[in-house]
Parts: C-alpha cells; sequence; structure tokens
C-alpha cells in the first residue's frame, strides 16, 4: 500500500507541476479524479507499447540461430520489468479509482489479464520451438490490453467532457 501511495502522490505531484490541473480544465472534484485517473490509464498504456517492443525484441532474438542466450535473458528481464511496472501502474489506478466510475471494470479485466501475462513471460525458455507460441500469444494480449484501456479512458472521461477533451 505504501507504494501505491507514493506512486499515486508522484502522479498527482506530476499533474500539478505540469499544470494539468488548476488551469480552469476542471469544475469539480469529481472531473479533476477522471483527469489523474485519466493519466494513470495512459501510463500504463505506454508501458503495454514498451511490453510489446520487448515481444518484438524477444521474437528478433528467438529468430536467430544459434540464440544468443544473453540477449535473451536481457530481454526476458526487460520485458518481465514492463509487466511488472504495469501490475503496479494499475494497482494505482484501481487505488484511485472514484467509487462508481465505469472504468472500474475494465481496469479489473486488465488485472485478470497481467495475470497471465506475467505468467506467459515467466515461462519464456529461450527455446523459439516453445517461445514463440508465447509472444504471439503475448502480442495479442498486450494489444487487447491497449484496447481495454483505451475504453478504460473513455469511461473514466465520461461526463467529464473538458478532461476528455483535454485527452485526446
Amino acid at each position: 500500500m505504501a507504494r501505491t501511495t507514493t506512486a499515486v502522490a508522484l502522479l498527482v505531484g506530476a499533474l500539478l507541476s505540469s499544470g494539468a490541473l488548476g488551469q480552469g480544465m476542471m469544475s469539480t472534484p469529481a472531473c479533476e479524479q477522471a483527469l489523474i485517473l485519466a493519466n494513470g490509464i495512459n501510463i500504463n498504456i505506454e508501458d503495454q507499447k514498451q511490453e510489446q517492443a520487448s515481444v518484438v525484441k524477444l521474437q528478433a532474438i528467438l529468430g536467430k540461430n544459434p540464440v544468443d542466450m544473453n540477449a535473451f535473458a536481457a530481454a526476458k528481464s526487460d520485458l518481465l520489468a514492463f509487466v511488472n511496472n504495469g501490475i503496479q501502474i494499475r494497482q494505482m489506478n484501481q487505488a484511485i479509482t472514484p467509487k462508481g466510475n465505469k472504468a472500474t471494470a475494465g481496469l479489473a479485466k486488465v488485472a485478470n489479464a497481467q495475470l497471465d501475462e506475467l505468467n506467459l513471460a515467466m515461462s519464456l525458455t529461450g527455446k523459439p520451438d516453445q517461445d514463440n507460441k508465447v509472444l504471439q500469444t503475448l502480442a495479442g494480449d498486450f494489444a487487447g490490453g491497449i484496447m481495454v484501456n483505451m475504453q478504460n479512458l473513455m469511461d473514466v472521461s465520461q461526463n467529464h467532457s473538458p478532461t476528455r477533451n483535454a485527452l485526446l
């Protein structure tokens, strides 16, 4: 919980220092909360893009014969770091989601998917015949996660049109 609280504090601090809050864009505390959550979801989407890039890198490494196991281990470590970071970001987003917000269900969907993604990423072995299927699955999962988070952005922004416009 302390890690989540720290992440929330950092996110709010970044928003305040950037001027995203307090520029007259928000008219209610609920809209301010929606903007903070929307920014958290955007951060998660950026992390998901890094997950996708890690999959491409791993596919390239596995496409060489012989497989460079040092490069594979480093790329797998990067992928796991992005997946774990995404989990922390989503946990923070769930912690700051206003009660009754439509994004709640989507964030729960992301949580379930992230557990599967973590297990799949951890199962990578460096053997192309096993890992290529796993990487294809992960690529699809990460793309699907981005789509869910894009819907989460729309859901969190509903009824907060200044926030929604600021996000687009």
